[in-house]
């Protein structure tokens, strides 16, 4: 068997280096990467795929000694076309690819399940993934995610070489139509993205109707989301969503039901269309993640596994890392890390914590994700966080984390405008920068729920107070 060397760009990204993973799997790759600095998902690589060489920092000097002709250099779109080592890569000769496009190459002989979607991907496919781990199914996930505990388990192939590809599909960027999956589960769809999707949400809803109604679609699963229902008249559709008091779901659809909940979790009941109730309780919190968790149960019954062991593998499910991940959890001071970058998702998680937490004074820190984005969605994070403003004690506003774009006059102006509206409204509004936040001791720290969201540099805060904790 000829190697085949394959180098990734940013390996320590939260997609590439679950894709650098799953490549490792594979016994005719070699792998091998770098990034700028280390971080939870380098631990994830090194815990789960020791084989593969990993180089911290990229500059002009060491690009001779990591990258040779005979490599493919795997690449995102976040990589800068000036970064050093794509430009010496590009100089030599190396095939480049997109991460898109060489996820699409393991996957050929493979059969495929993506899930996609503007909220919930990466926890139903993460859930997905484990379940299939869990009951030893042979399973090759690429999420854009690391589990928040440990797995007891390793991912493996068939030895007949076919094998489950979970996939995380992104419609960021439009790299989901490179995919001809067997299985499509869909979440829900919002207008996002418009930097990509220039045509408006219009262009992004043909583009997931073409997708979803591609000839290798076997299986497709919808949320209930009113958001999915320009999909709904597609033949043989399988639907998924929420019970109510008086009963189940429509009959024919997948459904779940919340009996309890709490800080330490939730009681659920799912339901499979043919009216069977299957009971379990989850750490996880939240309606949101009770409708993840019935998405991931659908496509595993779909694709043939028992109901009741998926159940209780699905109670044991840890969650993914930074969908409201506890770094802190005592009975007075509970840290939550979550990675809310989008005003549905915001608007979620506050109110999965106001209505597990009932005793406890909220305090929130926020870091809005990309320019662009904050500019379109200012008005309606503003919206969701007054609707609690009677629970939240404090907002710690950040700035926003670029991702790259350009910080200009307006853009300041937009963040001063809207710490002012909220003020306005009564809300007590503190404006930080990272690096003058200081962890609190154990003596002396601030009692209540301390809330961490957005999809930028925050996350190190959360790891702070997890320490600190």
């Amino acid at each position: 068997m000829t190697m085949q060397y394959v180098y990734f760009i940013g390996i320590g990204g939260s997609g590439m280096s679950q894709l650098a993973i799953a490549t490792a799997l594979f016994p005719r790759y070699a792998v091998s990467g770098s990034d700028q600095k280390d971080g939870a998902y380098i631990s994830s690589i090194k815990s789960q795929a020791p084989t593969i060489n990993i180089h911290i920092g990229q500059s002009q000097s060491t690009c001779a000694a990591r990258i040779q002709e005979h490599m493919t250099i795997v690449v995102s779109t976040a990589i800068s076309p000036e970064n050093h080592e794509l430009a010496y890569a590009e100089s030599i000769g190396c095939e480049i690819v997109h991460r898109s496009e060489w996820l699409s190459r393991l996957a050929a002989g493979q059969s495929c399940l993506s899930v996609m979607g503007s909220h919930g991907k990466t926890t139903v496919s993460g859930a997905i993934a484990y379940v299939r781990g869990r009951l030893d199914v042979p399973v090759c996930p690429v999420v854009g995610g690391i589990y928040a505990a440990a797995v007891p388990y390793q991912f493996h192939l068939a030895d007949t070489g076919q094998t489950t590809l979970v996939i995380e599909a992104d419609e960021s960027d439009g790299s989901f139509r490179c995919y001809t999956p067997r299985t499509i589960v869909v979440t829900n769809l919002e207008e996002e993205h418009v930097d990509f999707w220039k045509n408006g949400f219009a262009e992004l809803r043909a583009a997931v109707r073409e997708h979803v109604t591609q000839k290798s679609v076997k299986h497709l699963i919808l949320s209930l989301d009113p958001s999915l229902d320009f999909l709904a008249d597609i033949d043989d559709v399988i639907r998924y969503g929420e019970g109510t008091a008086e009963g189940s779901v429509q009959s024919g659809n997948y459904g779940f039901k919340i009996s309890d909940r709490g800080p330490s979790g939730m009681t659920l009941s799912l339901s499979t269309p043919d009216g069977r109730d299957f009971s379990m309780t989850t750490a996880l919190l939240g309606r949101h993640n009770a409708e993840n968790l019935c998405g991931a149960f659908a496509a595993l019954v779909e694709s043939g596994l028992d109901p009741e062991r998926v159940t209780t593998f699905l109670g044991q499910y840890p969650g993914m890392y930074r969908r409201m991940t506890f770094a802190c959890r005592e009975d007075d001071f509970v840290v939550i890390n979550d990675y809310a970058h989008h005003p549905t998702e915001v608007a979620a998680t506050v109110e999965s914590v106001t209505n597990s937490f009932t005793d406890l004074p909220l305090h929130i820190y926020f870091q809005p994700h990309r320019h662009s984005r904050f500019r379109f969605f200012a008005e309606m994070f503003a919206s969701v966080l007054l609707k609690h403003r009677q629970r939240i004690s404090v907002l710690y506003f950040f700035d926003t984390f670029a991702a790259g774009e350009q910080d200009t006059v307006e853009d300041k102006q937009m963040r001063a405008n809207f710490c002012a509206t909220l003020m306005d409204a009564g809300m007590r509004v503190r404006r930080l920068d990272l690096n003058d936040v200081q962890i609190e001791g154990a003596d002396n720290r601030e009692t209540g729920v301390h809330l961490i969201m957005g999809a930028g540099d925050i996350a190190r805060l959360g790891i702070l107070k997890e320490r600190q904790g």
